[in-house]
């Protein structure tokens, strides 16, 4: 089944209190079959899940997944 997204909800889980407040930095857009950059700061933890949400309403949530470390370091 095909739908247009129209809106793409993430929300971000801490796994314990954060010192460094969680900020979600909002893409400046969202282009229809394109990548999409999502970037947050702060917080503690690791573990995302996503929403997606149709025209018409009907939104679908993801699980939850943990963001495995990597040598790649220059983010943070």
């Amino acid at each position: 089944m095909r739908f247009s997204v129209s809106t793409v909800i993430v929300s971000f889980a801490a796994l314990a209190f954060a010192a460094d407040p969680l900020v979600l930095n909002t893409p400046a857009s969202v282009t229809q079959c394109e990548e999409t950059l999502i970037t947050w700061q702060g917080g503690v933890g690791t573990e995302i899940s996503f929403e997606v949400e149709d025209s018409t309403g009907v939104k679908a949530p993801s699980a939850s997944l943990v963001v495995q470390p990597s040598t790649q370091t220059g983010c943070l």
